[in-house]
Order: structure tokens, then C-alpha cells, then sequence
């Protein structure tokens, strides 16, 4: 079918409209998601998001946003108060747009359900709320709202004060909901790692170390396979390797750690852990006995959250 060029040089079929033409594009990214585990593809903040939905509790990260009005900052949060997906604070609060990764979502991709919130928060009124979003055809993909280059700057909290604007008076209520939200958390420190997203957790009676990996399963996995052989699979004295879990199409390696240790003991051990794990990616050759013997056990010690 001959095709002619829009005046941003993008593809149209013929007889198809550019706004046709767009939905057509985003209908296939999604049904290219809809058997792509990895939902978040395509963000720079892919390895953070995972984490964020997945074991962190509080954290939020601000990016800029175009929207009718013009560019806009949204803060991409973990979660908000009663598990809502979005919120905007009173214009006296400054107006903060926020969104939230851990939601009720309303689909099977919680990428598409965040890009919907994103798209509701730019044109909500200060201080309106919303209990439920839901994609259409028209929703912008994640894609079009955060960067694929800048890696986000996540800032993790150590309570979630920061759903309620500063000089914000609360009442009996509120103080209660936050108290006890407070109470309820696990706290986290965003550990640095050259690749991925690395995150210790303190759980009460022990503590974790989780690495979200960005290399493609099969190759993380025989690394690990080959860096567990050789006995490097360790973030050093008092640290355990636990296992690893699949989550949005990603590899996650846990380890117990020593919970009376401030976040930072670990930080060394795991960027030597990375380069051991760098050494032997993409090495094809055939397992040895030992290495056998730690695939197995790798194996054994695998369970999917989100595939």
C-alpha cells in the first residue's frame, strides 16, 4: 500500500489519518506488550519501576511531562494514600501532580495503567483525586511520557510524610491512616549498581538485597550459574544468596543480609559481585561439573511474581 508523509515525516498509510494512524501504532505496541513480559521496555527507569511496584515502599522520582497546557512535572510515586492511582494537591500546596506504580490496575499491564494516570493527572484540577483509570485506544503509551535516555532520580523515603503537603493540617483521621502506614513499612535504601536497579530492604527479622538485572534471562542466569560455581555469588561475610524471582520480565538475584548492618555494608560487595557477573557474561561454554551442580540448585531456588 502506498504511503504518504505527514508534515512530522511519520509513516501514514493511505487513505488513513494521522490520528488513525497513531492509534494503529499504539494498538500494535500494545498488543506487542500483551506477550512482551517486559511492560516497562523502552523507559530509562524500566529496572527502578519493577522495584517500585514490586518491593519498595515508599520512593517517588519526578520527570517532566508535555501536556496541553505545556510541560508539566509528575512525580511517579510507589504508592498513594487508600492505593489510589493519582492525585493532584491543592493549588495552596503548590499543585504537585502524583501517580502511583502500585495500584489496582485495571488491565494485565501496568505500564498501559500508569501511562492512563499520567495522562488523568495533567489535566486534573488541584486537589482532585481518582480511584480508578482505564486505558483506551486514545491513552499515550508509557513510552511517550518518560524518558528512554535520563535515568530517573529516585528518592526513597523512609516514611510516607510525604503524601501530605507541607503546613497541611490534618485531622484524627488522616493522622491515624499515616501513622499507621508508617508503622506498616518496610524501610529501603536504593543501593548505587552500574547496571539494573539495586535496593536493600530492611524486612524486620532479616534483611534483603535485591538486584534487578538488565540482561536478557538466559544470559543472567548461566552468569550467575557460573559466578555461584566459582564461589562469588555472595555479598560477603554475613550475606546469603536466596534465590531469584522473574518479574516483569526481569531477573532479580535476593540476598539475605544481616539485618543489624546499615544499608552501605553492602554496597562494595556488590559491585564486586557485578564485576564478577560481567566477567563471565556471554560465555557459551559447556557447564562443568560444579557449574552443573549450581545450575540446579539455581534452579531450584526460582519463582515468577510478574511474568
Amino acid at each position: 500500500m502506498a504511503k504518504k508523509k505527514n508534515k512530522k515525516n511519520i509513516d501514514v498509510p493511505a487513505g488513513m489519518s494521522r490520528r488513525q494512524a497513531k492509534l494503529a501504532a499504539r494498538a500494535a505496541e500494545r498488543a506487542a506488550l500483551n506477550v512482551d513480559p517486559r511492560v516497562f521496555r523502552g523507559v530509562a527507569a524500566e529496572y527502578d519501576l519493577i522495584a517500585m511496584r514490586e518491593f519498595v515502599a515508599s520512593a517517588t522520582f519526578p520527570t517532566t511531562v508535555t501536556s496541553p497546557s505545556g510541560d508539566v512535572e509528575v512525580h511517579i510515586c510507589t504508592v498513594l494514600p487508600g492505593a489510589i492511582p493519582a492525585l493532584r494537591f491543592e493549588e495552596e500546596f503548590g499543585g504537585t501532580r502524583m501517580v502511583a506504580v502500585q495500584s489496582p490496575t485495571p488491565s494485565n499491564n501496568p505500564a498501559q495503567d500508569l501511562a492512563a494516570a499520567i495522562e488523568w493527572v495533567l489535566t486534573a484540577e488541584p486537589g482532585e483525586n481518582t480511584r480508578r483509570v482505564e486505558a483506551t485506544e486514545d491513552t499515550p503509551a508509557l513510552t511517550d511520557y518518560l524518558s528512554a535516555e535520563e535515568a530517573p532520580q529516585v528518592t526513597v523515603h523512609d516514611n510516607f510524610n510525604w503524601w501530605i503537603p507541607e503546613d497541611a493540617e490534618l485531622d484524627a483521621q488522616m493522622h491515624r491512616g499515616i501513622n499507621a502506614a508508617n508503622d506498616a513499612m518496610m524501610p529501603s535504601v536504593r543501593l548505587e549498581a552500574d547496571k539494573g536497579a539495586a535496593y536493600w530492604t530492611n524486612a524486620g527479622d532479616k534483611a534483603h538485597v535485591r538486584w534487578v538485572r538488565p540482561e536478557e534471562e538466559d544470559d543472567i542466569f548461566r552468569a550467575l550459574v557460573k559466578v555461584h560455581a566459582a564461589g562469588e555469588l555472595t555479598l560477603g561475610e554475613g550475606s546469603r544468596y536466596a534465590g531469584m524471582f522473574r518479574a516483569h520480565g526481569r531477573i532479580v538475584p535476593v540476598f539475605d543480609v544481616e539485618v543489624d548492618q546499615p544499608a552501605d555494608t553492602w554496597q562494595e560487595a556488590l559491585e564486586q559481585l557485578g564485576v564478577a557477573i560481567d566477567k563471565v557474561m556471554g560465555d557459551k561454554s559447556p557447564y562443568t561439573a560444579e557449574e552443573r551442580k549450581s545450575r540446579n540448585l539455581l534452579n531450584s531456588r526460582q519463582i515468577t511474581i510478574r511474568d
